[in-house]
């Protein structure tokens, strides 16, 4: 009995073209033109426009929902600071013994640290020359926020005293008072 030979079984027997540019090419390695593009490389192209849409997409709408935080979230939420003295009538060291005398530095639970990788917020102070005008600004590290400013007019050697006061007191608006009597506080609370 011999096989029923139809249209399947004759192409069967046919040679399939596999390059558009070389019709008669039987196998893929055979076809000349590497640029060419078979229906399984068209259909992951267009899926690699898919993700890429789809992540543009999704990168554009997380972009729309970051804000940056204001300056008392970023102050509450410090708990490291790292001092950077650009002049030499103040040394680091004096500013830093300054700030952990403080009592609200202590009642805070702050730390200061010697790497500026590790810090919170971070303190730079600057002399105006042939001046004893001290500025300096406390910016946040993650977003690069200034959060702090002042200037301290200084003679004697009290600049890193009064920029440490003025820290801790522009500190106690932000993040409230911490040596507060909790009396004082429920006094203050609305019933």
């Amino acid at each position: 009995m011999k096989p029923a030979f139809n249209a399947a079984t004759a192409r069967a027997l046919l040679p399939v073209a596999v390059c558009r540019s070389l019709p008669l090419a039987t196998s893929k390695a055979a076809c000349h033109n590497r640029f060419v593009i078979t229906a399984w490389g068209a259909m992951i192209k267009k899926f690699l426009l898919l993700v890429l849409l789809l992540a543009a997409s999704s990168a554009g709408i997380a972009q729309q929902d970051a804000r940056l935080p204001d300056n008392k979230e970023l102050v509450s939420k410090a708990r490291s600071f790292f001092v950077h003295s650009d002049t030499l009538y103040m040394k680091r060291e004096a500013l830093q013994s300054s700030l952990l005398g403080q009592p609200e530095f202590k009642a805070w639970d702050l730390q200061i640290t010697a790497r500026q990788d590790l810090a919170d917020l971070l303190v730079r102070v600057k002399r105006v020359p042939f001046s004893n005008h001290f500025s300096y600004t406390v910016t946040d590290r993650g977003t690069d926020t200034i959060v702090m400013a002042g200037k301290v007019d200084s003679l004697a050697g009290t600049v890193y005293g009064q920029i440490a006061k003025e820290i801790v007191e522009k500190m106690i608006r932000l993040r409230g008072n911490p040596l507060a009597p909790e009396k004082a506080v429920q006094a203050a609370a609305p019933k």
